[in-house]
C-alpha cells in the first residue's frame, strides 16, 4: 500500500477492543502528536487516524481530533476518517 521510501516515515497502529481492552483514545492521540511533532520539528506533518466501531467510540475520535486540530500548530494536520458500524 505504500510508496517505495515511505516506509520510514509512516506508522500504522491497530488497537481491537475486544481483545486489548479499551483505549483512551484522547490521551493516546494527543500523545502520538506530541511524539510527531518532535520527532518532526519542522516541515509539514500529515496524521491520519481511521477509525471503524460504533457510534459513541467514532464521535469520541471525531470530537478529540477536532480538538487536537484547534490546538496544534500550523504545519501538523490531523485528517479524520471514519467507518462506522452498526449491529
Amino acid at each position: 500500500m505504500l510508496s517505495p521510501g515511505m516506509e520510514k516515515d509512516v506508522e500504522l497502529m491497530f488497537h481491537d477492543t475486544g481483545s486489548n481492552g479499551r483505549l483512551d483514545i484522547n490521551r493516546y492521540l494527543v500523545d502520538k502528536v506530541e511524539e510527531i511533532e518532535k520527532c518532526y520539528p519542522c516541515g509539514k506533518r500529515r496524521i491520519g487516524v481511521v477509525v471503524c466501531g460504533p457510534a459513541k467510540f467514532t464521535d469520541v475520535c471525531r470530537r478529540t481530533c477536532v480538538e487536537l486540530q484547534d490546538k496544534i500548530h500550523g504545519d501538523t494536520v490531523v485528517s479524520y476518517i471514519t467507518d462506522p458500524f452498526d449491529w
